[in-house]
């Protein structure tokens, strides 16, 4: 290797991550010395009590947690039905419950990253946006002027009279979208909607989603993976992942009313070398999302980025932007530390 010269170790030992309570045994125990596992605030207290010279540091995951409604199939085809549905949601309490370190993500759902929004989105532009604030009696108001209405026992029912109960799935293996599912099961059930919180195995789960099996799921939304670039979110909530679960058609409505092409607008978006066509794109696209309410966002989240100095030492500052590397792929970024020599064994 060409850096071989700057590696001081001779090899690295990966432990099976089968689920997120095994990682953090093997961090309380310090038999990693190095993981990311979405972690909640009492067991990083209790991780960093028994291990001293841990650090956490808290970079973006260039992604957020969100709700993705399969829209292939009604209710959900009507996106005026998803947008009341997205003001009978707690969106902050769902974070609150499902990742402490997360960051709150409960006013819009344009898929702009809100650690990069004031980088993208005007504020004039985003006064004009509709916010989906949580408003139970807005959500109720706005089911009644669709036709729903609610039976004897309080619960609602659709325009034929049929009561609405959904199933809501998330990957087994994601401790904290679990926390998210039964919660938002808890909401809605709460709202008048009886929902029960289904989690699959994740060799199941994603093509599943895919298949577009399912009513409700806890999705990655807002992903900007690997290059922090607008045009890597919207291909995915477009086109790619997300697009094809959720059943994103190929047009729909821009801002000034007129059918959009959305490959033809993510293919400028990622091609433009003019920033102000890009912000414009950006914006256009921002809008369909939120005003189409295509996915409900509902948390940033961070990095839960644990590494120990009893063992290894040169980690950069928990503040470092070093640590941005991580988003998407936290290996990345302890590859680029070996190999500029930054990681040495403690004591060495």
């Amino acid at each position: 290797h060409y850096k071989a010269d700057n590696v001081h170790f001779d090899q690295v030992v990966i432990l099976p991550w089968t689920n997120n309570e095994v990682v953090w045994a093997y961090l309380m125990a310090g038999e990693v010395y190095r993981a990311h596992p979405a972690t909640p605030k009492d067991t990083t207290d209790a991780i960093m009590a028994r291990q001293p010279k841990m650090k956490l540091a808290l970079p973006s995951d260039l992604a957020q947690f969100g709700i993705g409604f399969n829209m292939r199939i009604k209710p959900f085809s009507d996106e005026n039905f998803r947008k009341a549905i997205a003001h009978a949601i707690n969106r902050k309490k769902l974070r609150e419950i499902t990742y402490y370190y997360a960051g709150d993500v409960d006013k819009y759902a344009h898929n702009v990253l809100t650690s990069m929004e004031e980088r993208w989105l005007s504020k004039e532009f985003l006064d004009k946006l509709t916010v989906y604030d949580y408003d139970p009696d807005k959500a109720e108001a706005m089911l009644k002027e669709l036709g729903y209405k609610r039976g004897a026992d309080g619960n609602w029912l659709d325009p034929e009279g049929k009561p609405l109960q959904w199933e809501i799935n998330c990957p087994a293996g994601y401790s904290d979208w679990v926390l998210a599912c039964d919660e938002l099961a808890a909401q809605l059930t709460d709202f008048g909607i009886p929902s029960e919180c289904r989690p699959i195995e994740n060799a199941v789960f994603w093509p599943q989603m895919t298949a577009g099996e399912f009513q409700v799921a806890m999705l990655w939304s807002a992903v900007w993976w690997g290059y922090a670039h607008p045009w890597r979110g919207f291909y995915r909530l477009f086109l790619g992942d997300t697009g094809k679960r959720i059943g994103v058609p190929e047009t729909l409505t821009g801002p000034d009313g007129t059918e959009v092409d959305l490959e033809e607008l993510v293919t400028k978006m990622g091609s433009t070398f003019d920033e102000e066509e890009l912000k414009k794109l950006v914006e256009t696209a921002a809008w369909i999302a939120n005003e189409h309410m295509l996915q409900l966002p509902y948390c940033e989240k961070k990095l839960m980025e644990f590494h120990n100095y009893a063992y290894v030492e040169g980690w950069p500052d928990v503040n470092d932007p070093l640590w941005s590397l991580a988003g998407g792929g936290a290996e990345r970024a302890d590859v680029v530390m070996m190999v500029q020599g930054l990681l040495k064994p403690a004591g060495q």
